[in-house]
């Protein structure tokens, strides 16, 4: 009974192992900047504390979905991420 037990625990561990291998999401790099291109120019026309927090949420996903890779580029968008606040419009 025990080495059944064992034996449908290692079974479950491995099938929970390969179903948590599935490949991520790939991120669209294209329509993430679409929306911060859109996001910018929102903001622009109207300094609103929606457009500026939707601004900021489109600098985020650019950055958390991996489609800034230089540091300096990074830095850059992480710079206006610090300076922007949008409670205060």
């Amino acid at each position: 009974m025990k080495k059944t037990f064992i034996a449908l625990f290692a079974i479950a561990m491995i099938g929970g192992t390969i179903a948590s291998c599935k490949k991520d999401k790939k991120t669209d790099c294209a329509s993430l900047t679409t929306n911060l291109a859109n996001a910018t120019k929102a903001y622009a026309a109207e300094q609103s504390s929606a457009n500026c927090k939707n601004y900021k949420a489109a600098i985020q996903d650019l950055i958390n979905g991996g489609c800034v890779t230089s540091s300096d580029e990074k830095a850059a968008y992480q710079l206006i991420l610090d300076n922007l606040n949008c409670d205060v419009q």
